[in-house]
């Protein structure tokens, strides 16, 4: 096998000789071997289990965690964002041709809260912003109240 590439793998899996055995196609086994048999992958090995106990190690990647939380969040925000402005920004005019009051209000209720978020950059729950403005759509819409039913029978004559 080749040296390089299981130093990749078990930098990959942090040292995990079962997932990079996988990732390799080979067995644990043959892995090992394969370490035992390099004085660099022996070192490598070595230094992987080092690092595993340093407790700054675990610091270090409880923050990386909370960073990419962080950086997640703010992306699906953004997203957020951008769905409330294509609400707040989205044609008044339905299906039949007519303008909908009702949308009207929840477009207008859109711009306000995106307005206010742009304003604010303190933390807001955007989920909450979407179901006020789907209960403010729901509450405001036209309701259907007669359903037609036209049935025709046919003689077997």
């Amino acid at each position: 096998m080749d040296i390089e590439l299981i130093k990749e793998q078990l930098l990959l899996n942090k040292g995990d000789l079962f997932d990079t055995a996988r990732n390799l196609n080979c067995t644990p086994r043959q892995l090992d071997v394969c370490i035992r048999s390099s004085k660099d992958l022996q070192d490598l090995a070595v230094t992987i289990d080092q690092v595993k106990v340093n407790t700054d190690y675990e610091t270090l990647s409880d923050e990386q965690f909370n960073n990419h939380l962080k950086r997640l969040s703010r992306s699906y925000q953004l997203e957020a964002i951008e769905v409330i402005h294509e609400l707040a920004t989205m044609s008044m005019v339905t299906d039949i041709g007519t303008n909908s009051a009702p949308l009207a209000d929840v477009r207008l209720k859109a711009a306000v809260r995106l307005r206010e978020a742009v304003e604010d950059n303190s933390q807001r729950n955007d989920i909450g912003v979407f179901a006020e403005l789907n209960e403010l759509y729901r509450s405001s819409s036209q309701r259907i109240k007669t359903v037609r039913l036209a049935q025709i029978e046919f003689d077997d004559d």
